[in-house]
């Protein structure tokens, strides 16, 4: 959810950018985060009653406590993920691409 959040973020900003307006973007972002806290409460939501849903679909009892182990700490990193992503995409939307650029460049060789 938090990425299709983000995704929305470069045709305004580049926007902005080719208007000059670059100090407006922040215009963008804070609508973008609001929307991201709020796919995160359903992402919660959806984690938390994930054993519920695989119980029903007829998971075994030694599946159902991992996955939803694994789901709820994947939870964690959703909103640091989101926020760089969106980050990001404003930096490139912007034609800043040398931080992005770098930290991938890095990420890859880890």
């Amino acid at each position: 959810l938090g990425f299709g959040i983000a995704m929305g973020i470069p045709p305004l900003v580049s926007h902005n950018h080719s208007r000059g307006a670059n100090d407006q973007n922040g215009w963008v972002l804070r609508p973008c985060l609001k929307a991201m806290a709020g796919a995160f409460g359903l992402s919660t939501i959806a984690a938390t009653s994930s054993g519920f849903v695989l119980v029903a679909l007829g998971q075994p009892a030694g599946v159902v406590a991992p996955c939803q182990l694994f789901i709820t700490m994947s939870l964690v990193s959703l909103p640091p993920a989101w926020l760089s992503n969106a980050l990001g995409n404003m930096l490139v939307s912007q034609g800043i691409v040398q931080p992005c650029l770098l930290i991938h460049g890095f990420a890859s060789m880890l």
